[in-house]
This record gives structure tokens, sequence and C-alpha cells, in this order.
């Protein structure tokens, strides 16, 4: 007996990029992701079509087959960590990742006040980011959240990403962090950074690790299927990870963001709450999430040196923390004086340069990884300029 299976994959920022540069070039970017997906399942037993917003991709499975969602989600990541490449244009796509579901019902429409010049330079920097992303070296800088009381005991490690080519530079995430999360383009990242994390923590068994998630990354698609599934199977890791949910942008969906961290939540990993106090997370999520740390803004802390009301207002945030949280975090400690403000508020751990500075640790730094597509990597190779290519552009 088999089942049809139908997986729906949108590319959610199309209507973005016709207005940021024209609607023939949309319609090519369409095409060469249509044209990734022939290539990539031409030896499988998926169908893939062209739609109007993306691709449909069918599959007839016997009922007993078990999961084979995990193939394609490695050649979703694969399609959306490489530049499409149109003439001199040089765009990243946004993915959406689904089953079951009308993703026309789901793209956001551009709005009547894009700022053409601003998509554009933001596109740029997305495309240097990814290309160090996919072609250099993954390396994390790691900071510690050590006890208020002590000073000596570690709750985790934040991971914190550093993207350097193979000349060695590093390029900051105050650079492109804020153009990816303005252009939607948080997944494809964020998806790599978890697996990196993951993989550290199988190398190191005494480690707790912690590592970045947009908001704009928390959907309840099938990008996180595979973190799941492995998370699911693997206790011993999932115990150890924590994802920090950074506030600098608010989920897509309040309900679908609460389906995703409770999917993940029990794994067995913890959830916290990045930059408390100062993003556009709002206290409600919060008490419907009920994560297991939160961690306040580094703004509260310096504050207490020149507002006479800082202190107060620190202590009441983290009081209120406390009653949504197990555990609460004072990011932001640099000197001595923060010191003593967090250890006043109430919190149980502290985060900064003054209790400890990120430091890339002595290990091998992790290269790129595509063991599902990496007999596929020249099938992406540009073709000659007659074909609607450049010579010398490499798209995966």
């Amino acid at each position: 007996m088999s089942v049809s299976s139908v997986v729906n994959v949108s590319i959610e920022n199309l209507f973005c990029i016709a207005a940021a540069y024209s609607e023939g070039t949309a319609g090519r970017v369409l095409h060469e992701v249509w044209r990734r997906f022939e290539v990539a399942l031409a030896e499988s037993s998926w169908r893939c079509e062209q739609s109007a917003w993306g691709v449909q991709l069918h599959h007839e499975v016997a009922s007993d087959a078990g999961d084979h969602f995990s193939d394609i989600e490695a050649i979703v990541h694969e399609v959306a960590i490489s530049p499409v490449v149109i003439g001199s244009v040089r765009v990243m796509v946004a993915l959406g990742f689904y089953q079951d579901r009308r993703p026309v019902d789901l793209l956001p429409l551009p709005s009547s006040s894009l700022d053409a010049a601003q998509y554009r330079f933001d596109m740029g920097t997305a495309v240097l980011a990814y290309s160090l992303l996919r072609d250099g070296e993954i390396a994390f800088a790691e900071q510690p959240i050590v006890s208020a009381a002590d000073g000596v005991r570690v709750l985790y490690n934040e991971c914190l990403l550093r993207l350097s080519g193979y000349d060695g530079a590093v390029l900051a995430p105050s650079v492109y962090l804020p153009s990816i999360e303005r252009l939607g383009l948080t997944r494809t990242l964020d998806r790599r950074v978890v697996r990196a994390t993951i993989l550290r923590l199988r190398a190191r068994p005494d480690d707790v690790l912690g590592c970045n998630i947009s908001g704009l990354s928390v959907c309840n698609d099938l990008w996180w299927h595979s973190i799941v599934q492995e998370l699911r199977e693997c206790p011993d890791i999932a115990k150890r990870l924590v994802l920090e949910v950074t506030e600098t942008a608010s989920p897509p969906d309040i309900e679908d963001a609460l389906s995703c961290l409770t999917a993940l939540r029990q794994t067995g990993c913890r959830i916290a709450l990045d930059d408390f106090g100062a993003g556009v997370s709002s206290i409600a999520f919060a008490r419907q999430l009920r994560p297991h740390i939160i961690k306040i803004d580094g703004l509260y802390v310096r504050e207490t040196v020149s507002l006479e009301t800082a202190e107060e207002l620190l202590s009441s945030l983290v009081s209120m923390s406390l009653c949504l949280a197990d555990d609460v975090v004072v990011e932001g400690v640099e000197d001595i004086a923060a010191v003593a403000a967090a250890k006043a508020s109430g919190a149980q751990w502290l985060q900064g340069y003054f209790t400890g500075c990120p430091q890339i640790p002595e290990e091998p730094r992790l290269r790129k990884a595509s063991p599902l597509l990496s007999d596929k990597i020249v099938a992406f190779a540009p073709r000659s300029r007659a074909e609607g290519r450049c010579d010398g552009e490499v798209l995966l």
C-alpha cells in the first residue's frame, strides 16, 4: 500500500525580489530554483513541478516507509544557502518548507514603502555572509554564563558565530545579521548554527552549549524536522543544548512559534529568551512560552551607573522574569559596578566581558558539510552565457 506525499517549497521573498529588481528577474529566480530541485532530485522518486510561488514536490511512498523528509530538508537547505545568479544580480532565496499547507496563503506581500536601494544593499551583504558560511569556515567564540553567587559555576557557554574566509578575515555579526533579518533570510543560517552546535556537543560530552536563533526562524514548518528528530533520538545531546531565541525580530506567527518551540523543548533541550526587555517580544509571549531561561538585555545593567531609577527597574525586571523562568541571566556585565548591580537585582547568573570574554576554543574549525548532496555539487555548476549564466559564477 502506498500513500501520496506533497511538499510545498515556497520562495517567500519572491515578491520582494520582483519589487527591488524586476518581475523578469523574479521569474528567472523562480525558474533557477525549480532547476536546482530538478537536478538534485533527478535520481530520486520525487517529482518536481514549478508553480507561481515556488516548487511542489510529489512522492508516492509505502505507508511503512518511515521518514522521507530528511533528504528533502537537506536539499532545501543547500538550494537556499547558494546565491542565485541572474546576469549581474546575485540574490539569496528565503525558502518556506511545508506539508499540507498552501504557501500562497502564507507569502508576505512587499510593503508599498519597500526601499529598493536598501533591499539591494542588504542582499549584497547577505550574499557575502552566506558565501562565507558556505565556502569558508565555521567558528564559534564561546562566552560563559557564570554564577552570580560564586563566579565559578557555569550554566552553559554561549556559542557566538564567527564567519571567516580562506584568508582569515572575519565578518562581524553586526555587519550581516541586521541585513539577513531585514530580508527574512535567517532560517538557513540558524539551521546551520544549530547543527554545528550539536556537532560540538557530540565531540564534548561534558559540556553544555547554547546558540542563537532568530525569532523569524521559529516557524512550525519542516525546516526543523531533522533537528527535532535527532534530538529526540539523542536525549544526552538535547539536555546539554540551550536554544536562545533573540528578540531583534518577532516570530511571523506566535502560535506557529509556540508550536515549534514546544516541539524543540519536548526533546529535552532548554529554551532561552535573549535580550529580554529590549526587543520586540512581549511579556505575553514569555508567559505562553514559559522559557527555561530569560536573559535580561545588557542595557539595563549599564544604565545603573547613570540613571537613579535604573537599579529599581532592573530588580523589577528580574523579579518578573523569575516568575516566568527558572533561571535569569543579566547580560552586559562589563565591570565590577555591573556585577554589584546584577547581584543586587536577584539574578542568579551573569554574562559579560568582566565575567568571561568570548574565546575560540582550541579545536578544529568545522568546515561546511552537506553529505547528502556532495555528489550533486557539480550539477549546480554555472552554464555558459549562451544558456543565461555567467562563466565563473558558482551557484553551489
